[in-house]
């Protein structure tokens, strides 16, 4: 009799942990004996009920002597487990990191600049490169643009930028802190000035600035897809060509504010602040 009763507790062992397992798109596994596969519907054995389901809800089918058949893709990374609660729990608190950002400066509008910046987030989710573009509809420079004001006639015309940045503690939380370089182009006309015996000779002329800026600031995450990132740059750019020879000339003008002795400048100090609202994809 003992053997008996044994011989009926393997068997229906055998029968329990020899089933089938289909496993949906939503992430539940359903266990039974597939009798059926059609192009429509899965049809199967469970509790003795025959039951069935619709085919575009599956993912895939693990038979029980181990072959696997694939009937559909997941429309976004899932994690796909044989503990229902699990998987609810996951599918209700993970969302897809959304690796690539863009975001427009609101403080650039100021002075009359559309600058656009756009961030790739690597793998690690610590380090992120970047680029950036702007382009000025004043018809003169601004107090915002000091070292070019200064200059006759002179107008900004357009930024460009390449950027890498760090955050360190990755982007578990809805602030993050961001450190990083950011290598910015800006380029310009105005009128240079000389100066001759017999008469003041006035012509068209182009400069630039290429800085390189320390950046630190944070990333804040408001709703899906959506953040704000504020950032400040320090650093500075080396002066150059007509550029240098016309800001030191304008600069030890009378009246510009240099009541001293000349200065030649050769280097001037860069700050840029930014504060962006953007959207993730």
């Amino acid at each position: 009799m003992k053997i008996l009763l044994w011989l009926c507790f393997l068997f229906t062992s055998f029968k329990i942990f020899s089933q089938d397992k289909i496993f949906l798109l939503n992430g539940e596994c359903v266990q039974g004996r597939v009798i059926e596969i059609s192009r429509s519907e899965i049809k199967f054995v469970t509790d003795g009920e025959k039951k069935s389901l619709q085919q575009k809800t599956v993912l895939l089918i693990q038979f029980k002597n181990g072959e696997v058949e694939i009937l559909n893709s997941p429309n976004k990374d899932a994690i796909f487990t044989e503990d229902k609660n699990k998987i609810e729990n996951i599918s209700r608190n993970q969302e897809t990191f959304q690796r690539n950002f863009f975001s427009i400066n609101t403080l650039a509008l100021c002075n009359a600049d559309i600058a656009g910046f756009y961030e790739k987030i690597l793998k690690n989710k610590i380090l992120g490169i970047g680029c950036m573009a702007a382009y000025n509809f004043n018809s003169g420079s601004s107090i915002s643009n000091v070292f070019i004001s200064i200059l006759g006639n002179s107008k900004k015309n357009y930024d460009l930028g390449f950027s890498a940045n760090v955050y360190p503690a990755g982007f578990q939380k809805k602030t993050t802190l961001k450190i990083g370089i950011l290598v910015k182009y800006t380029d310009f006309s105005f009128t240079s000035q000389i100066n001759t015996p017999n008469a003041i000779i006035y012509t068209p002329a182009k400069g630039s600035q290429l800085a390189t800026l320390l950046c630190f600031g944070t990333h804040t995450k408001l709703i899906k897809n959506y953040f704000i990132k504020t950032f400040m740059g320090l650093g500075g750019f080396t002066l150059h060509g007509i550029y240098k020879d016309q800001f030191n000339f304008q600069y030890n003008a009378p009246g510009n504010g240099n009541s001293g002795p000349p200065v030649n400048f050769s280097f001037l100090p860069k700050m840029y602040i930014a504060l962006n609202v953007g959207v993730s994809f």
